[in-house]
């Protein structure tokens, strides 16, 4: 098992942000992700990271978790929004994600956060326990500033204690994570 490493992003240092933006910016190279050069999240700052390093230097695999209220049709509702969840190329393959994503759900769970949710596809994340929702997401998106209201299979979810995911509208009440 790697030495997973814990950090909220307010703790962040200089040093620990400019290896957060080269393994992330390694990782994300569509040309929206160009952001990750200038800054160590997509749209908002997350609230808590994991992280494996390779040397004091140097950092393999990572995942962030925004603390977020969202809203649904029964009312409001504590998820961890993981993001950012990528591993370097040269480290893929041995199981890295499987052990940040079981760290910080046991975590997570541990501070009464009941259900993690992530936008990304199945066939990475259905052995750490998430499933696709079928509800329409409500979200935020910056460029052209508009509110769109969406279904998608890129929306999963994992819960982190006894709970059944409602039907009805999700409202991220602000952009993607």
């Amino acid at each position: 098992m790697a030495a997973i490493e814990f950090i909220e992003d307010s703790a962040v240092d200089a040093e620990l942000d400019r290896q957060l933006r080269q393994l992330i910016s390694t990782c994300f190279t569509k040309p929206g992700d160009a952001v990750f050069r200038d800054r160590r999240y997509f749209h908002e700052p997350p609230r808590w990271r994991w992280f494996v390093r390779g040397s004091p230097t140097e950092l393999i695999a990572h995942i962030a978790a925004h603390d977020k209220l969202i809203g649904l049709t029964t009312g409001e509702l504590r998820i961890a929004g993981i993001a950012e969840v990528c591993v370097h190329p040269q480290h893929r393959g041995q199981g890295l994600v499987r052990e940040l994503l079981a760290t910080a759900h046991e975590w997570l769970a541990a501070h009464e956060i009941p259900v993690a949710m992530l936008l990304g596809d199945k066939k990475h994340y259905a052995s750490s326990g998430y499933r696709n929702i079928s509800n329409p997401v409500r979200h935020w998106k910056p460029d052209p500033g508009v509110w769109l209201t969406e279904t998608s299979d890129w929306v999963m979810v994992k819960p982190l204690r006894n709970f059944d995911w409602p039907t009805g509208l999700v409202d991220l009440r602000g952009p993607t994570f």
